[in-house]
C-alpha cells in the first residue's frame, strides 16, 4: 500500500498544470503538485474512489465495573453482561440513527469500592465525554459519583439499591439525567422480612417467629438494610437477640456466627457482600449451625459462583432482582442465561442480566431520541417500555401509583436451592 502511494506520488509530480506563473517566483502549479504530493503522503488521500457514506452519529458508552480480580470484592457478572450486550448490538451493525447505522464505541472503567473512588472514577468518565453510563453497582458510590455525573449531565443509570438516588428522598444525589435499575435497599429488606416470617410458620408447623439474629456488612448498604429489619422485627414484636457485623473484605466470620448461632435466635436475617456471605455460611455449615437464613443478591452469586454450595437441610434463601438461570424453558431469560453461560462458563445472575439490559435500554432511549444529545436521551428514558430479559416491563413509571421518576419499575424473587440449584419461590414488583 505505501509503496504504490509514493508511486502514485512520484508520477504526480511530473504532471503538469495549466496554471498561471506565480510572479513572487515559481509557478502555482509547482507548490500546487508539492501540497497534492505532501497531503497524499501524510495519508490525508487515500485511494481514488469516491468517498464512502458517511458514518453515523458516535455512540460511546462507558460502563463503571470493576471484574474478577481488580479488588478483594469484584466479581465478573456485571462487566460480563454488558459486554455481552454490546457484543451482540455490534455484531447487528450498532445503533440506528436517522436511518444510519453506528458501532457503539465501548469502554469499561473500573470503580473500587468507596466514594472517593467512585467520584476519582466519575471525573475519569466525564473527561472521556461519553454519549451514555452505566454502573457504579454499590450504593457506596452514590455520595461519590452521583453529584460529578448529575453536573455533567450524562445519562446513567446506576446498578445499587441506595436510596438517595431517588430524586425527592431524603439526602437525595438524585437528577433527572440520573437513573436507576434496581429497587431501594429498604424495599427489598421489607420483603426479604415479610418472606421469612411466612417461611419461618411453614417451616416450623405454623409456629411464630420470635428471635432473629442480623449479619450485616459495614457501611451504607449494610446499616440500611439491617435498620429495617431492626424496624419491622419492632414493629411485629420479633427480638433482635443478635446483630453483628463484618467489613466487605472480611474472610473469617467464625466469631459472628458463633455468637449468632449461639444466641437463641431461630432465623437469621443477612446483608452482605458475596465474599463475605459464603464465608459466613460456609462456617454455619461447619459449626453445625441450621437457621435459615435469608441473604440478599449476595447469597445467590455465593451459590452460583461455586464459594457456597447448599448441604441437605440447609435453608438459603437469595433475595434476587431475577434469576436467569432458574426461569423457565423457552423465555428470554433463560435463553440469555444459556448463551451467557456457553460464553462465559459460569451461571447468570441477577447482576449480568441487569447489565445486560441496562446496554440495551440505553440503545433504546438514543434510537427513541434520534439522537446523542444527552437532553434528549433523557427524555426518551422517561417513556421507555422496555422488555428486558431480567425484568420484561422496565419503565420509569409506576403501574401502581403512576407517578414517573428515575426509577426504574423493577422486581425481586426470593430463590431457594437445592445444592446449586435455584428454585423461584416468590415475586413482587417494586417500587410498588
Amino acid at each position: 500500500m505505501a509503496a504504490d502511494r509514493f508511486a502514485f506520488i512520484k508520477r504526480l509530480s511530473k504532471v503538469r498544470y495549466s496554471c498561471p506563473e506565480d510572479r513572487t517566483g515559481g509557478s502555482k502549479h509547482t507548490k500546487r503538485r508539492i501540497l497534492v504530493a505532501a497531503a497524499l503522503a501524510g495519508g490525508l488521500f487515500v485511494g481514488s474512489t469516491a468517498p464512502t457514506q458517511a458514518a453515523g452519529e458516535q455512540v460511546y458508552i462507558i460502563t463503571a465495573v470493576e471484574t474478577k480480580g481488580e479488588s478483594a470484592v469484584a466479581i465478573p457478572d456485571t462487566a460480563d453482561g454488558a459486554q455481552f450486550a454490546i457484543d451482540e448490538i455490534n455484531k447487528a451493525g450498532g445503533v440506528t440513527i436517522k436511518g444510519k447505522k453506528t458501532k457503539i464505541k465501548y469502554e469499561r472503567v473500573p470503580v473500587g469500592s468507596t466514594a472517593a473512588l467512585a467520584d476519582t472514577a466519575a471525573r475519569s468518565i466525564v473527561d472521556k465525554k461519553p454519549t451514555a453510563v452505566f454502573g457504579f453497582i454499590a450504593t457506596a458510590h452514590n455520595p461519590g459519583a452521583a453529584p460529578v455525573m448529575k453536573a455533567a449531565g450524562i445519562p446513567t443509570i446506576f446498578a445499587n439499591t441506595g436510596a438517595t438516588l431517588a430524586i425527592g428522598a431524603s439526602g437525595s444525589v438524585g437528577a433527572p439525567n440520573l437513573f436507576r435499575i434496581r429497587p431501594t435497599q429498604s424495599a427489598l429488606a421489607a420483603e426479604q422480612f415479610k418472606f421469612m416470617v411466612n417461611q419461618y410458620k411453614k417451616l416450623n408447623n405454623g409456629k411464630a417467629l420470635t428471635k432473629i439474629g442480623m449479619i450485616c456488612v459495614q457501611g451504607a448498604f449494610g446499616k440500611a438494610g439491617c435498620d429495617v429489619y431492626g424496624y419491622l422485627a419492632n414493629q411485629n414484636s420479633i427480638t433482635v437477640v443478635k446483630r453483628e457485623e463484618n467489613s466487605i473484605t472480611a474472610t473469617d466470620l467464625s466469631a459472628q456466627v458463633t455468637s449468632i448461632c449461639n444466641s437463641g435466635a431461630e432465623a437469621i436475617m443477612s446483608v452482605n457482600y458475596p465474599n463475605p456471605a459464603a464465608a459466613f455460611m460456609n462456617e454455619m455449615v461447619n459449626r453445625g449451625c441450621k437457621l435459615p437464613i435469608v441473604e440478599g443478591a449476595s447469597g445467590d452469586i455465593a451459590v452460583m459462583s461455586g464459594a457456597f454450595t447448599p448441604p441437605a437441610g440447609f435453608n438459603l434463601y437469595s433475595a434476587v432482582d431475577c434469576h436467569p438461570a432458574a426461569s423457565a424453558a423457552g423465555t428470554a431469560a433463560k435463553k440469555f442465561a444459556d448463551a451467557f453461560t456457553k460464553k462465559y462458563g459460569y451461571p447468570a445472575g441477577y447482576s449480568a442480566a441487569e447489565a445486560y439490559d441496562g446496554i440495551y435500554l440505553l440503545k433504546a432511549a438514543i434510537e427513541t431520541a434520534q439522537s446523542t444529545v444527552a437532553a434528549n436521551i433523557v427524555k426518551a428514558m422517561k417513556t421507555q417500555k422496555y422488555k428486558g430479559v431480567c425484568y420484561d416491563k422496565y419503565s420509569p413509571t409506576s403501574v401502581a401509583t403512576g407517578i414517573t421518576s428515575n426509577i426504574l419499575v423493577n422486581k425481586s424473587s426470593i430463590v431457594s436451592y437445592v445444592g446449586k440449584t435455584p428454585k423461584i419461590e416468590s415475586t413482587v414488583v417494586l417500587p410498588k
